[in-house]
């Protein structure tokens, strides 16, 4: 049962003293459930995983992530029903009976309800996890099946995850608060770094889905990309970086050595793999 898994996992990690950190862990074990009930479900099993919770589950990125990214080859109008769908399975499977699901544009919010008095240890009335559920497949992404976990599912290869990354580096406009001069967000320059370092490890053997990359941002130029990368990473201010990162990674000094070399890493990196 999930309550009974969450439970453990705030034994294991209770001497973490952040509740931030242990929030999103027990968000994970939710998304898990949820995936789970969307690959062993019929009408569900061809939408497509992606994002960053695909780069976790499936490539092994070392940060947390709290939201379930799908996608759809086809207009995808199902949302609605896999909500209700959703809220039923927890309730009789789970035996749950705090459970709500809200549909928003493109997408399904899932919330426990009365966590808080299941789980008071970390001080919240509800846990949720939101799944965006976009229609974006185009024939220039490329999709691989395979196990995850103890389910089969179709998801995003590494390089077009790679070349979302960057579009979503350069183009999406997210701000935290009213002081942040450049829009960012901190998960997508972790993902970056990460990307960087992987391809590293493999003599730059992997590479931006450039295709895709060039569908994304409307362009084929690489060096005028490559340099808004650059450019946009170092006028980064880490100040502003620091406390969108921490509640993902577990450890703080892990954190301060990232903020110390990712500037250089990252335009560093990224040179060999544009090419």
């Amino acid at each position: 049962m999930i309550v009974e898994s969450l439970k453990k996992i705030i034994a294991q990690n209770g001497r973490l003293k952040r509740n931030d950190y242990l929030l999103n862990l027990l968000k994970e074990e939710l998304q898990a459930h949820i995936l789970n009930f969307i690959y062993t479900t019929k009408d569900y099993q061809e939408l497509i995983f992606t994002g960053g919770t695909c780069l976790r589950k499936v490539y092994g990125l070392d940060r947390l992530s709290v939201d379930i990214d799908l996608d759809s080859e086809q207009a995808w109008a199902g949302r609605q029903e896999l909500a209700s769908a959703l809220s039923a399975w927890f309730r009789k499977e789970h035996q749950l009976s705090g459970v709500e699901a809200t549909v928003r544009k493109e997408s399904v919010k899932i919330k426990l309800t009365d966590i808080g008095r299941m789980l008071p240890e970390i001080s919240r009335d509800v846990l949720f996890v939101t799944l965006d559920i976009s229609n974006a497949w185009t024939e220039a992404c490329r999709t691989e099946k395979n196990m995850i976990s103890t389910t089969r599912a179709s998801f995003i290869v590494l390089p077009t995850l790679f070349a979302n990354k960057i579009a979503a580096f350069l183009h999406r406009n997210f701000f935290v608060g009213r002081g942040q001069g450049v829009p960012f967000k901190g998960r997508d320059v972790y993902d970056l770094f990460w990307f960087c370092q992987r391809s590293k490890k493999i003599s730059y053997s992997l590479r931006p889905n450039f295709p895709r990359l060039f569908e994304l941002l409307k362009t084929n130029n690489r060096r005028e990309i490559l340099d808004e990368v650059k450019e946009k990473v170092n006028s980064i201010d880490n100040e502003e970086l620091r406390p969108q990162l921490a509640p993902y990674l577990a450890d703080f000094q892990f954190l301060e050595s990232f903020l110390a070399i990712y500037k250089g890493e990252v335009t560093r990196e990224m040179e060999p793999l544009f090419a």
